[in-house]
C-alpha cells in the first residue's frame, strides 16, 4: 500500500512526465503548421524520440491517453 508521501511523489512524477509528452505534442503542432520541419525536429530531438519509441511503457501510456 502506498503511503501519502509516495502517492504525492507518484502524482508529481506523472505530472512531470505528462508535461514532457505535452512538449513533444506541441512540437508536432509546430511541424503540422509548417513552423519547423521534420528534419529540424529530428536534428534536435532524435535521441529523445528514439528513447520514447523504444520504451514499451511510454508507448502504451501514449496510446492509452491519446498523445
Amino acid at each position: 500500500m502506498l503511503d501519502a508521501k509516495k502517492m504525492a511523489t507518484n502524482q508529481k512524477n506523472e505530472e512531470l512526465f505528462v508535461n514532457y509528452l505535452n512538449f513533444f505534442e506541441f512540437v508536432s503542432v509546430l511541424v503540422k503548421n509548417n513552423h519547423v520541419t521534420n528534419e529540424e525536429v529530428i536534428d534536435l530531438f532524435e535521441y529523445y524520440l528514439t528513447a520514447i519509441r523504444k520504451n514499451g511503457f511510454i508507448m502504451q501510456y501514449i496510446s492509452q491517453f491519446g498523445f
